[in-house]
């Protein structure tokens, strides 16, 4: 998939400012979810991806000035227990594309682009 992430569509409609996002797609053999945690203006945000299905992705809008941010990365087990993929952490908003690959056995995600 690829996504034109130009001024354009990157412009936050509340701030009319630049945002960043982390764009997740799933490779893997396995159902995976993702999620973004991070501070803004003093306060903790956290938002979690619906669970992804193989080649699925899903994007989640990190706004410009957002500060420490993480990354997370899960597979599903069984329906109700996971187990992490990767765990990443970033001092500042950013725009980065995501692969999750593998199998339960053997798992892990790359900065792709």
């Amino acid at each position: 998939m690829y996504i034109n992430t130009d001024y354009i569509n990157c412009i936050n409609p509340c701030t009319r400012k630049p945002t960043g996002f982390a764009d997740v797609i799933n490779k893997g053999a396995y159902v995976a979810t993702f999620a973004i945690g991070y501070y803004f203006k003093n306060k903790y945000f956290a938002f979690d991806s619906p669970k992804l299905l193989y080649n699925q992705s899903y994007r989640i809008i990190i706004p410009a000035d957002a500060t420490s941010i993480n990354f997370l990365a899960r597979l599903y087990l069984t329906p109700k227990e996971t187990r992490v993929v990767c765990r990443k952490e970033y001092p500042t908003s950013f725009k980065k594309y995501f692969e999750l690959w593998g199998t339960i056995v053997k798992s892990g995600c790359s900065e792709i682009g």
